[in-house]
Protein backbone atom coordinates (compact mmCIF):
# COMPACT_ATOMS: atom_id res chain seq x y z
CA UNK A 1 0.00 0.00 0.00
CA UNK A 2 1.38 3.40 -1.02
CA UNK A 3 1.35 5.92 1.78
CA UNK A 4 0.02 9.38 0.88
CA UNK A 5 2.48 12.20 1.58
CA UNK A 6 1.63 14.33 4.58
CA UNK A 7 0.46 17.87 3.91
CA UNK A 8 3.12 20.30 5.09
CA UNK A 9 0.74 23.26 5.26
CA UNK A 10 -3.02 23.69 5.39
CA UNK A 11 -4.84 24.43 2.18
CA UNK A 12 -5.73 28.10 1.87
CA UNK A 13 -8.53 29.40 -0.34
CA UNK A 14 -8.97 33.05 -1.21
CA UNK A 15 -11.88 35.03 -2.51
CA UNK A 16 -11.15 37.51 -5.26
CA UNK A 17 -10.29 41.14 -4.61
CA UNK A 18 -10.86 43.83 -7.20
CA UNK A 19 -10.12 47.06 -5.31
CA UNK A 20 -7.05 49.03 -6.35
CA UNK A 21 -4.22 49.36 -3.84
CA UNK A 22 -4.08 52.81 -2.28
CA UNK A 23 -0.93 54.93 -2.46
CA UNK A 24 0.05 56.38 0.95
CA UNK A 25 3.05 58.04 2.54
CA UNK A 26 4.43 56.17 5.51
CA UNK A 27 3.70 59.11 7.83
CA UNK A 28 -0.02 58.73 7.00
CA UNK A 29 -0.34 55.07 8.04
CA UNK A 30 1.29 55.24 11.47
CA UNK A 31 -0.49 55.68 14.81
CA UNK A 32 2.45 57.24 16.66
CA UNK A 33 5.58 59.23 15.82
CA UNK A 34 8.40 57.44 14.02
CA UNK A 35 11.03 57.13 16.73
CA UNK A 36 14.66 56.15 17.46
CA UNK A 37 15.43 53.83 20.37
CA UNK A 38 17.51 53.79 23.56
CA UNK A 39 21.22 53.27 24.17
CA UNK A 40 21.76 49.63 25.09
CA UNK A 41 22.50 48.92 28.78
CA UNK A 42 22.62 45.18 29.31
CA UNK A 43 21.29 43.81 32.56
CA UNK A 44 18.10 42.73 34.25
CA UNK A 45 15.93 44.24 36.94
CA UNK A 46 12.49 43.60 38.43
CA UNK A 47 10.76 44.98 35.30
CA UNK A 48 12.20 42.13 33.16
CA UNK A 49 12.39 44.24 29.99
CA UNK A 50 13.94 42.83 26.83
CA UNK A 51 15.82 44.87 24.21
CA UNK A 52 15.38 44.59 20.44
CA UNK A 53 18.81 45.06 18.89
CA UNK A 54 19.93 45.56 15.28
CA UNK A 55 21.05 41.94 14.96
CA UNK A 56 17.52 40.79 15.89
CA UNK A 57 16.10 42.40 12.72
CA UNK A 58 18.04 39.97 10.53
CA UNK A 59 16.64 36.78 12.10
CA UNK A 60 13.57 35.50 10.24
CA UNK A 61 10.31 37.17 9.26
CA UNK A 62 9.48 38.27 12.83
CA UNK A 63 11.49 39.22 15.91
CA UNK A 64 12.27 36.17 18.04
CA UNK A 65 11.28 37.51 21.48
CA UNK A 66 12.58 34.43 23.34
CA UNK A 67 16.10 35.16 22.06
CA UNK A 68 16.24 38.84 23.08
CA UNK A 69 18.56 40.04 25.86
CA UNK A 70 17.39 41.88 28.96
CA UNK A 71 18.09 45.58 29.53
CA UNK A 72 18.43 47.42 32.83
CA UNK A 73 16.24 50.55 32.68
CA UNK A 74 13.72 52.29 34.91
CA UNK A 75 9.95 52.51 34.39
CA UNK A 76 10.07 56.07 33.01
CA UNK A 77 12.60 55.13 30.31
CA UNK A 78 10.64 51.98 29.52
CA UNK A 79 7.48 54.02 28.91
CA UNK A 80 9.33 56.38 26.53
CA UNK A 81 10.90 53.59 24.42
CA UNK A 82 8.32 50.85 24.77
CA UNK A 83 7.83 48.52 21.83
CA UNK A 84 4.47 46.84 21.37
CA UNK A 85 2.86 44.00 19.47
CA UNK A 86 2.58 44.85 15.74
CA UNK A 87 5.39 47.47 15.79
CA UNK A 88 7.77 47.47 12.82
CA UNK A 89 11.48 48.24 13.15
CA UNK A 90 14.11 49.41 10.65
CA UNK A 91 17.89 49.59 10.88
CA UNK A 92 19.05 53.23 10.97
CA UNK A 93 22.58 52.65 9.68
CA UNK A 94 24.66 50.21 7.68
CA UNK A 95 28.19 49.85 6.35
CA UNK A 96 26.69 49.39 2.87
CA UNK A 97 23.91 51.34 1.17
CA UNK A 98 22.03 48.08 0.42
CA UNK A 99 21.87 47.26 4.13
CA UNK A 100 19.91 50.37 5.11
CA UNK A 101 16.35 50.10 6.52
CA UNK A 102 16.25 46.32 7.12
CA UNK A 103 12.68 45.74 8.43
CA UNK A 104 11.21 43.29 10.93
CA UNK A 105 8.09 43.10 13.09
CA UNK A 106 7.31 42.31 16.74
CA UNK A 107 4.46 39.80 16.99
CA UNK A 108 4.80 38.99 20.70
CA UNK A 109 3.21 40.67 23.71
CA UNK A 110 5.50 41.60 26.59
CA UNK A 111 7.90 44.21 27.97
CA UNK A 112 10.18 45.38 25.16
CA UNK A 113 12.25 48.42 24.22
CA UNK A 114 14.41 48.98 21.13
CA UNK A 115 18.02 49.94 20.49
CA UNK A 116 19.13 53.43 19.39
CA UNK A 117 20.35 52.03 16.05
CA UNK A 118 16.75 51.14 15.21
CA UNK A 119 13.72 53.18 14.14
CA UNK A 120 10.26 52.13 15.35
CA UNK A 121 7.12 52.49 13.25
CA UNK A 122 3.73 51.79 14.87
CA UNK A 123 1.25 50.97 12.08
CA UNK A 124 -2.28 52.33 12.35
CA UNK A 125 -4.23 49.10 13.00
CA UNK A 126 -7.27 50.18 11.01
CA UNK A 127 -5.12 50.78 7.92
CA UNK A 128 -2.28 48.23 7.87
CA UNK A 129 -0.94 45.28 9.89
CA UNK A 130 2.64 45.14 11.15
CA UNK A 131 3.44 41.90 9.36
CA UNK A 132 2.16 43.23 6.04
CA UNK A 133 4.01 46.54 6.49
CA UNK A 134 7.26 44.77 7.35
CA UNK A 135 6.93 42.61 4.23
CA UNK A 136 6.05 45.64 2.11
CA UNK A 137 9.08 47.61 3.37
CA UNK A 138 11.38 44.79 2.31
CA UNK A 139 10.25 44.87 -1.35
CA UNK A 140 12.64 46.19 -4.01
CA UNK A 141 10.38 49.14 -4.91
CA UNK A 142 10.28 50.45 -1.34
CA UNK A 143 13.90 49.59 -0.54
CA UNK A 144 15.04 51.68 -3.53
CA UNK A 145 13.26 54.67 -1.97
CA UNK A 146 15.10 54.10 1.32
CA UNK A 147 18.44 53.93 -0.49
CA UNK A 148 17.67 57.13 -2.44
CA UNK A 149 16.98 59.01 0.84
CA UNK A 150 19.95 57.59 2.78
CA UNK A 151 22.99 59.69 3.55
CA UNK A 152 26.37 58.07 2.94
CA UNK A 153 29.60 58.89 4.77
CA UNK A 154 31.70 56.40 6.73
CA UNK A 155 28.30 54.76 7.40
CA UNK A 156 25.06 54.92 5.46
CA UNK A 157 22.27 56.35 7.63
CA UNK A 158 18.61 57.23 7.37
CA UNK A 159 16.47 59.33 9.72
CA UNK A 160 12.85 59.56 10.79
CA UNK A 161 12.10 62.51 8.51
CA UNK A 162 13.53 60.63 5.51
CA UNK A 163 11.30 57.66 6.27
CA UNK A 164 8.07 59.66 6.67
CA UNK A 165 7.84 60.45 2.96
CA UNK A 166 8.37 56.87 1.74
CA UNK A 167 5.47 55.91 -0.55
CA UNK A 168 3.79 52.51 -0.24
CA UNK A 169 0.78 50.93 -1.95
CA UNK A 170 -1.60 49.07 0.33
CA UNK A 171 -4.77 47.05 -0.16
CA UNK A 172 -7.70 46.89 2.23
CA UNK A 173 -7.17 44.95 5.48
CA UNK A 174 -9.06 41.84 4.31
CA UNK A 175 -6.76 41.49 1.31
CA UNK A 176 -3.70 42.16 3.49
CA UNK A 177 -4.75 39.33 5.79
CA UNK A 178 -5.06 36.86 2.91
CA UNK A 179 -1.69 37.92 1.47
CA UNK A 180 -0.13 37.54 4.93
CA UNK A 181 -1.38 33.95 5.13
CA UNK A 182 0.36 33.09 1.86
CA UNK A 183 3.61 34.81 2.88
CA UNK A 184 3.52 33.16 6.31
CA UNK A 185 3.02 29.71 4.79
CA UNK A 186 5.82 30.26 2.26
CA UNK A 187 8.18 31.41 5.02
CA UNK A 188 7.37 28.33 7.12
CA UNK A 189 8.04 26.04 4.13
CA UNK A 190 11.38 27.78 3.52
CA UNK A 191 12.29 27.39 7.22
CA UNK A 192 11.44 23.69 7.14
CA UNK A 193 13.50 23.13 3.99
CA UNK A 194 16.48 24.99 5.43
CA UNK A 195 16.33 22.85 8.58
CA UNK A 196 16.30 19.71 6.44
CA UNK A 197 19.35 20.91 4.50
Amino acid sequence: MVKKPEKMVPEVRFKGFTDDWEQRKLQNIVSDKIQNGITNRSGKNSLAIKDINVIDLYKGDRIQASKLNYIDIDAKTFKKYQASYNDVFLTRSSLKLEGIAQPNVLLTHGNFVFDDHIIKISPHQEIITGYFLSTLLSTNAVHKQFMAKAKTGSMTTIGQKDIQSIVVHIPKLAEQNDIEKVIFICNRIIDLQQRKL
